[in-house]
């Protein structure tokens, strides 16, 4: 039936949000020693030759930048509550001064040390709550995910000359999830993911390439009641709030001294870190806590350090 399948396609563009492209210039130029007036399309910015000659008395040398930056953005509305945003970005840019340099940017994916063009994107799925599972211990439950990556190539002299490449791949955060529970409880996981790899390929040729990960747990209470001392009439208000954090994260930092040369190792550092928290708030003037901190570093270097702290505080507010 024809006009089921006009319908059916109408409701997939539906789902699909408005594609955006957006363009920008800019250019900057610092000419010194002009003999004469500019012409007008330099003064309007329309060209970085100023039209004129310059003295040759001047010793100092006129610079120019160029910059020119594309950007094309869409997205997908799968359901009122789960949305996923792409875009795509592409930039080259053009430095002359004592010599001419530049570098040409643009959105990739990081597969196998290798960077191939591809748009950056983000995922939001809200109202997870009403999961079977979920829906009778949580006021709301969302999860969040982006990724963006990205291709740079420098140059010296000309575009065909370059002396570094650097790639770079993250993942902020890989997965997110945030939790509010009906007792009162909210929580949020983070864990985070990068990667970059940075090409010499002029004065010692060589890669480097650097790998973070990052694992975050935090979760909060808060009580509040009051407190009827006996010496006293009137009852004060009080808080209590009680945190929960849990990191943990890895950095390592390998080294190839040759573009297909198997990377090696140069350092590596371990942390983790659990800290139990308690503010009590007696009154608006007057509150105190204490804290806990366990942990341990761990540095290919250096060795091995465990962190035990522990610690009391209070805050007294004056006015007059």
């Amino acid at each position: 039936n024809p006009l089921s399948v006009i319908t059916l396609f109408g409701k997939v563009l539906e789902k699909i949000d408005p594609i955006s492209i957006n363009f920008t210039q800019r250019q900057q130029a610092n000419s010194y020693g002009l003999l004469g007036s500019p012409s007008f399309a330099y003064q309007m910015g329309l060209t970085l030759d100023p039209g004129v000659d310059i003295s040759p008395n001047v010793t100092q040398r006129s610079a120019a930048k160029k910059n020119r930056t594309i950007r094309i953005g869409t997205g997908f509305k799968l359901s009122p509550r789960f949305t996923i945003s792409l875009d795509f970005e592409y930039s080259n840019s053009e430095n002359r001064s004592t010599q001419i340099t530049g570098d040409v940017s643009r959105s990739s994916l990081l597969i196998k040390e290798k960077a191939i063009p591809f748009p950056n994107w983000s995922i939001r799925w809200m109202g997870l709550e009403k999961l079977p599972l979920l829906s009778k211990i949580s006021r709301s439950v969302s999860f969040t995910h982006n990724f963006s990556g990205r291709m740079t190539e420098t140059w010296n002299e000309s575009p065909d000359n370059l002396t570094q490449v650097v790639i770079t791949k993250d993942f902020r955060p890989l997965v997110g999830l945030q939790f509010s529970f009906i007792n009162g409880i909210t929580t949020n996981i983070q864990y985070v993911t990068s990667e970059s790899i940075q090409e010499q390929r002029k004065y010692g040729q060589g890669r480097t390439k650097k790998t973070s990960s990052n694992l975050s747990i935090s979760a909060n209470y808060a009580l509040t009641g009051g407190i009827k001392l006996p010496f006293m009439k009137k009852k004060l208000d009080n808080k209590i709030d009680i945190s929960l954090a849990f990191t943990r994260s890895l950095n390592s930092t390998a080294q190839s001294r040759s573009a297909g040369g198997e990377f090696t190792e140069m350092a590596r550092t371990e942390n983790w870190s659990f800290q139990p928290k308690m503010t009590y708030t007696f009154t608006r003037t007057l509150r105190g806590g204490l804290y806990f901190e366990l942990g341990e570093r761990k540095d290919l270097r250096v060795g091995n350090t465990k962190i035990t702290a522990f610690g009391l505080n209070a805050v007294i507010s004056l006015s007059g």
